[in-house]
């Protein structure tokens, strides 16, 4: 919760509120053992000036 985005909807809807869609949406994931997997894709770029 503490990108930008998610900033400014803690702004307008509040934090709970936030929270409880955050959670909503991520249960699919959860585990047996009460932790959540996410499979997330990151790709980074390593340049050098020629």
């Amino acid at each position: 919760m503490s990108t930008s985005p998610a900033s400014a909807t803690i702004s307008h809807a509040g934090r709970e509120r936030v929270a409880e869609t955050i959670t909503a949406s991520i249960s699919p994931y959860l585990r047996p053992d009460g932790s959540y997997l996410l499979h997330n894709t990151c790709f980074t770029v390593i340049a050098t000036l020629a």
